[in-house]
């Protein structure tokens, strides 16, 4: 296999306990990148059941990953009731990625654990402004009441150099998506080898994009994922 290709492992959340040693396994024996946490299903990864994983990629200094799955049936969809895969596909990336980054924001994950690499991949990144104010807005009125171990707003914590996000080289608010997440945020993702991919097109779209500069294409191409992924 290509020394290029890095990997990371899929942990079993039905049990935390076997998905920390799962973790444990892929990054001190399999020399594995990093592990990704299923968004989908009838999970809520802010969920204190959940604590030991974060104890865990902190203690080994590797990163998580948020990513939907994006199946019609059986992954958390039904109750958005489509029975077309294309109105499921849209919501299953993005509206799973706004119920995690709620409950992990909420619930105090970035608090509690601030060494966690934490990345929220395939559905963008310019849902993200948008979703930091809706939280903020929230957080205003029933803070106190429902996420007092918070410290700071909950865009604040979306803001911190340890959450990326993955973004699309089509959005066109992507320029103000880095201005209000942060340049050091966000990185590129191919979606190689999936069948909606377009990689290496993407890759040169996002290239000769005129609306960004040429330092953050090196954020977002280079410099971030080295820092997410901790390439050398």
């Amino acid at each position: 296999m290509s020394p290029r290709l890095k990997a990371v492992a899929l942990l079993p959340l039905q049990d935390p306990e076997e998905a920390v040693k799962e973790l444990t396994r892929a990054v001190t024996e399999l020399q594995l990148v990093g592990a990704m946490l299923p968004a989908d299903g009838p999970f809520l990864l802010g969920k204190s059941m959940f604590d030991p994983v974060y104890v865990e990629a902190q203690r080994v200094g590797t990163m998580l990953a948020i990513h939907a799955g994006g199946s019609l049936r059986g992954r958390g969809l039904d109750e958005y009731l489509f029975d077309r895969f294309l109105q499921a596909h849209i919501l299953s990336h993005s509206g799973a990625q706004m119920r995690q980054m709620t409950s992990i924001i909420l619930e105090g994950v970035p608090e509690r654990f601030p060494d966690v690499r934490l990345a929220f991949l395939e559905a963008g990144c310019t849902w993200v402004p948008y979703w930091m104010d809706r939280m903020d807005e929230e957080f205003e009125f029933r803070g106190k009441v429902d996420a007092p171990w918070l410290k700071k707003k909950p865009s604040e914590y979306v803001q911190d150099a340890n959450i990326f996000v993955a973004c699309e080289p089509e959005e066109r608010l992507l320029p103000e998506a880095i201005r209000l997440i942060g340049s050091n945020s966000i990185v590129f993702a191919s979606d190689y080898p999936h069948w909606d991919g377009s990689f290496p097109e993407s890759l040169w779209e996002l290239e000769g994009r005129k609306d960004l500069s040429e330092q953050e294409k090196t954020q977002i191409l280079v410099d971030n994922p080295r820092r997410l992924y901790q390439l050398t």
